[in-house]
């Protein structure tokens, strides 16, 4: 174990590097757009919340028994522990015993093992805080308390509504699979959305919960990559990150270990 304080300490310096030269700030012009859109977005389904909520009550037993299986994939324990178990595991593991081979198989799982946890962990941070700060209450209150029911720095799970936990983490998985898996983009994109909207179906969370939730998780996810790619870890920007077509940065070829 005398090799986890020199690996602890290379993993620092490597952390606290600048960005490569001729790449994009880390928050662009399109970050800007979609963080806006999605405020938009949660803003306008304030209108529907509780048009939406009342209807979910007509929802066939069954499929409400379904959804409330299926809604749990957005439960932050099925990625963050799992995660940090992988960083732990290869942070433990002598590197400069592995051959370059070794290396460069496992410098890939680490980085995005790394990436996956921090995206969920600062976002969940990030809605944990709102949800306080809200102090909204949930829709199971609709009929006593209606849809605009919030209390400034408000504590308890009744109050916890805006925005939606489950819809923050899977906006973070959602938008680090489709950077890991850009080929299967549009249908990833469909069924995290998908996940996140069955909130809506089981009465935990409003249409603006869950649209502020996962627009929390997918803009956290883009910026811990767009700044790992910035480093050459893990990532390597594309068009220099700049635009609408660098918004996105790609998975790096581990050519070598570095």
């Amino acid at each position: 174990m005398r090799h986890v304080p020199l690996q602890v300490r290379r993993l620092r310096t490597r952390l606290r590097q600048a960005p490569h030269h001729g790449v994009a700030p880390l928050v662009t012009r399109p970050i800007l757009l979609l963080a806006v859109a999605g405020l938009i977005g949660a803003v306008a389904c304030f209108l529907i919340d509780r048009r939406v909520s009342l209807a979910m009550l007509d929802e066939p037993q069954g499929v409400l028994a379904f959804l409330s299986i299926a809604t749990d994939i957005g439960l932050v324990r099925w990625y963050l522990w799992p995660t940090l178990a992988i960083v732990g595991v290869l942070t433990l593991i002598d590197w400069s015993r592995l051959d370059r081979e070794g290396q460069l198989r496992l410098a890939p799982s680490l980085a995005y093992a790394a990436q996956l946890f921090c995206s969920v962990a600062i976002a969940g941070i990030v809605t944990n805080i709102l949800k306080v700060i809200f102090g909204r209450a949930r829709p199971a209150f609709l009929d006593d308390l209606g849809q605009f029911d919030f209390h400034l720095v408000r504590f308890g799970n009744d109050f916890a509504s805006f925005p939606s936990g489950h819809s923050t983490t899977m906006g973070a998985v959602t938008l680090t699979l489709m950077i890991l898996i850009p080929q299967a983009r549009v249908p990833l994109f469909i069924v995290g959305v998908c996940l996140a909207l069955s909130r809506i179906v089981v009465r935990a969370h409003f249409p603006s919960d869950v649209v502020a939730g996962f627009t929390i998780g997918a803009l956290t996810a883009i910026l811990v990559a767009r700044w790992m790619a910035g480093r050459g870890i893990g990532y390597r920007p594309v068009a220099s990150g700049r635009g609408w077509r660098g918004l996105l940065p790609e998975r790096r070829s581990y050519r070598r270990f570095a």
